[in-house]
């Protein structure tokens, strides 16, 4: 069995972006079609904000912006009920340890407690998981 994938919101969106197409997305979108993924609580907001404001610049039509949240949430990616319970103690702690936003060390916080890999483009969360023992996917 493989290990719980913790899904970064810089990686979905670097898949689901046209003019990024990353060699190495249809592979995590297969991964995560085929064993689903985790992701803190925060990640829908990440994600659906994301899209609008591509919507707003021009880079996807309203059209594909909702076929695309519509995609996402066909897909098995689990949200996991206990991001908020760690973020006034360990994230916060893992935030100001590796100067991340807080948001990101939410990532962190739940590889860390998962047990599990992360699917991340943020070069400063990647550092952090590599310094935290957690495997990186992309």
């Amino acid at each position: 069995m493989s290990k719980i994938l913790i899904l970064d919101s810089s990686a979905m969106l670097s898949c689901l972006m046209p003019d990024e197409n990353p060699d190495w997305g249809d592979s995590l979108l297969d991964k995560i079609a085929e064993e689903g993924a985790v992701v803190p609580n925060l990640w829908t907001l990440e994600i659906a904000n994301s899209l609008l404001v591509a919507e707003r610049r021009k880079r996807i039509d309203q059209k594909m912006r909702l076929a695309l949240l519509k995609a996402l949430s066909a897909l098995p990616i689990k949200v996991d009920p206990h991001t908020t319970d760690y973020a006034f103690n360990k994230t916060s702690s893992l935030a100001e340890k590796h100067s991340l936003s807080l948001y990101d060390a939410a990532y962190l916080e739940l590889a860390i407690r998962l047990k599990g890999h992360l699917a991340s483009c943020d070069q400063a969360l990647i550092k952090a998981a590599k310094e935290n023992k957690i495997t990186i996917y992309v």
